[in-house]
């Protein structure tokens, strides 16, 4: 059975989808069998693979309808790498999900057949986190080195922990990324100490320009700007993330 790994903020702007696209890409190339997974009903993801949400015919909100996910699986151009797809939609159909295993039965008929499953969390810890924790190995949380972002890690903390006591006693909290992260500013410095003092701090993704390049042509940073200081901490992340999880 492949590692599932949710990408969890209930905070929205500090790096998820592009965390999970580069970190996807990055084991992919190093030959392993990649699946992400857009959880997220403003489908932030399929956007970033360069799609259209709404072009769809069967996307992730199928699997909640109980259809095959093997039908809802996508490829993508690079290699070893295939995605599942999510439009707004799903956000009218998650009141409708009463259950938090939906999504872990569902990703058990394909789970050996990936080496790594990464499933790309909505911004909050409804229903859909919810099916995503009880489906997930681990969790990685992209953190923005802000007291907003830092701060926001208590609750989901407690959320981790109810689910262990609960729906999921083998779930593990593999660490943080620390996202958008100013060297040059005494804040960020402080809220990155106050990471690495609480939590296993999995890597560092300095704040630069070369996050957003290759969203026009679906591709993540580490295809388009491969040298950039952003890819080589993605790089460095992923082959981490190999030995830990």
């Amino acid at each position: 059975m492949g590692r599932i790994i949710s990408i969890l903020n209930q905070k929205g702007g500090v790096g998820k989808t592009t965390s999970t696209y580069n970190l996807a890409t990055c084991l992919a190339k190093l030959n392993y069998k990649v699946l992400m997974i857009d959880l997220d009903p403003q489908g932030s993801l399929t956007l970033m693979t360069g799609n259209d949400p709404m072009a769809f015919d069967n996307t992730i909100m199928d699997i909640f309808e109980r259809k095959n996910i093997n039908d809802c699986i996508n490829n993508l151009p690079i290699n070893n790498l295939s995605f599942i797809p999510c439009n707004i939609k799903l956000s009218k159909f998650e009141r409708t999900i009463l259950r938090t295993s939906f999504l872990k039965s569902a990703i058990s008929k394909i789970g050996f057949d990936y080496d790594y499953i990464f499933i790309d969390c909505p911004p909050s810890l409804g229903m859909l986190t919810l099916n995503a924790l009880t489906a997930s190995d681990y969790i990685i949380a992209p953190v923005e080195t802000t007291p907003l972002s830092v701060f926001a890690l208590d609750d989901l903390m407690d959320t981790v922990n109810e689910l262990q006591d609960t729906d999921n006693p083998n779930l593990k909290f593999a660490g943080v990324i620390a996202t958008k992260y100013a060297s040059n500013t005494k804040l960020d410095n402080e809220m990155l100490n106050d990471l690495k003092r609480k939590y296993n701090v999995l890597g560092i993704i300095k704040n630069s320009v070369d996050a957003k390049k290759g969203i026009e042509d679906g591709l993540p940073c580490v295809e388009i700007s491969p040298n950039s200081s952003i890819a080589k901490s993605y790089k460095e992340i992923s082959e981490n993330l190999i030995n830990i999880i």
